[in-house]
């Protein structure tokens, strides 16, 4: 992309434009010689190299273009001297991380764009897809026989979705079509590492292969971003910057820090949300290997237990304020944003024989974020085959009673579970408990078509639910 900018740039203003790969410099040293060398200077007194960069641009309009910059960025310094001593130089610079000097101008490249799956495109507008376009160019050199047509174009609109229009990714992925079908390879992208390597030779190491590009940019990082890094990927869907504190850190580890960092070398991505607030998440490809680092790294299992406790404290909270006077209800927000990360706390629950988030997810009434075996899962709950909190049993018969009763229909088996509850709720503890209970014997006496009960029963639910203690 460097290359290009600069051939377009020399087409259009006939200035010159220099490129400098720094990719084989390992010493932040070495890279004003290596600039002083493509500008053809050289260097026989010991004026310098500043000084003497600046005497021979002088008649001299130039691009600099310095490719690969982010892994001696010690050297950025040295070239804000030189762009400070040269006014007729221009510095491109391509790098994973910002240059943090005076004048900078940072430019993010985005991945390129895919299809919207929600809408029916055409052939042609598939192809005028920058990431399908690649993906086709690239096949086509791997496979001259292969052709994007009507029949396959959702297949590969698909791969470059999971692929989340990382050129690198695309690129290797079409590589694979002279020896996997299109379906073959969209089944493998589980195990994308393992299918998205041995790239062209000619290419340096960390583009051979999708992992070694991630790696790259990885080792760039110090040990507390790193750590931050690898322990972001216990959430799904992303997360606040308050769950990251609360997850990712440790003492003498400044979070917001390393998120900063992580932000500027694309390793994370800030996506506003409707409330002005802000989330961070993963492209999909880049959290896997943060995974692969945190399953290595002996954390995995207990950062998974303190994600499930964080999001079950923040449902309860929901749960305590649910069907309060409170207007507007807060938790649709939460609903929206947080859905995959509670249905991760649900299945570390189901792995590990607790019921507590289960408990509250379904007493507030969101089903839809229930495993399709909910109904098992509540009953093994209710049978004592899981953990149930002290004096929350109460509770739990209401819930699945309002379950059954909202969610499956089964009005017979929901009508049990209220009695089950009354039998044994008693206020003022349980008034939670009972005002659910008194709100499912709503819905079964108006699927009984006893419309009079069913405003009475309601009128006292909402009493309940008013005045119940949190």
């Amino acid at each position: 992309l460097a290359q290009a900018v600069g051939v377009v740039h020399a087409a259009d203003t006939g200035k010159e434009a220099v490129f400098v790969s720094l990719a084989p410099f390992h010493e932040a040293d070495l890279v004003v010689p290596a600039v002083c060398h493509a500008l053809g200077i050289q260097v026989r007194d010991e004026l310098p190299q500043t000084d003497r960069i600046a005497l021979a641009l002088q008649n001299r309009t130039v691009l600099l273009i310095l490719d690969n910059l982010e892994h001696v960025l010690a050297a950025a310094p040295h070239l804000a001297d030189i762009l400070a001593a040269c006014p007729t130089l221009t510095i491109l610079a391509t790098s994973r991380a910002p240059l943090w000097i005076s004048g900078e101008r940072i430019v993010p490249i985005p991945p390129m764009t895919v299809p919207d799956p929600s809408r029916s495109l055409s052939l042609a507008e598939f192809e005028r897809t920058d990431s399908i376009a690649l993906f086709t160019a690239r096949a086509r050199a791997a496979n001259p026989r292969f052709e994007l047509t009507e029949a396959n174009a959702r297949i590969v609109a698909a791969i470059c979705t999971r692929l989340d229009g990382l050129p690198l990714a695309i690129e290797l992925a079409a590589t694979r079509t002279p020896v996997l079908s299109l379906q073959a390879i969209l089944d493998r992208l589980d195990r994308r590492f393992e299918l998205l390597a041995h790239n062209a030779g000619d290419q340096p190491p960390r583009l051979r292969s999708l992992h070694d590009a991630i790696a790259w940019s990885h080792d760039l990082l110090a040990p507390d971003e790193q750590l931050v890094f690898r322990r972001l990927a216990v959430f799904a869907g992303g997360c606040t910057l308050e769950a990251a504190e609360a997850l990712c850190g440790e003492p003498g580890v400044h979070v917001l820090d390393c998120i900063t960092t992580l932000v500027f070398h694309s390793l994370l991505v800030r996506v506003e949300q409707p409330d002005d607030t802000a989330r961070y998440a993963m492209l999909e490809t880049i959290r896997e290997f943060a995974r692969e680092r945190l399953e290595t790294s002996g954390e995995f299992a207990a950062l998974r237990a303190a994600h499930a406790a964080y999001f079950t404290s923040l449902v309860r909270e929901v749960q305590l304020g649910y069907y309060t006077p409170e207007i507007p209800d807060p938790s649709h927000l939460l609903f929206v944003a947080e859905e995959p990360n509670v249905r991760r706390a649900l299945a570390w629950e189901a792995e590990h024989g607790e019921s507590a988030l289960l408990l509250y997810v379904v007493s507030i009434g969101w089903w839809s974020w229930l495993p399709g075996a909910a109904a098992e899962w509540l009953e093994r709950a209710i049978a004592g085959e899981s953990h149930v909190a002290p004096g929350q049993r109460p509770l739990l018969l209401a819930a699945a009673a309002d379950y059954y009763a909202s969610s499956r229909h089964d009005i017979g088996r929901a009508a049990a579970l209220v009695d089950a509850c009354l039998s044994i709720a008693g206020e003022p503890d349980d008034a939670k408990a009972m005002a659910l209970a008194a709100s499912c014997q709503v819905i079964i006496a108006d699927r009984e078509g006893d419309l009079g009960r069913a405003r009475l029963t309601a009128t006292d639910a909402l009493e309940r639910w008013s005045v119940g203690p949190p």
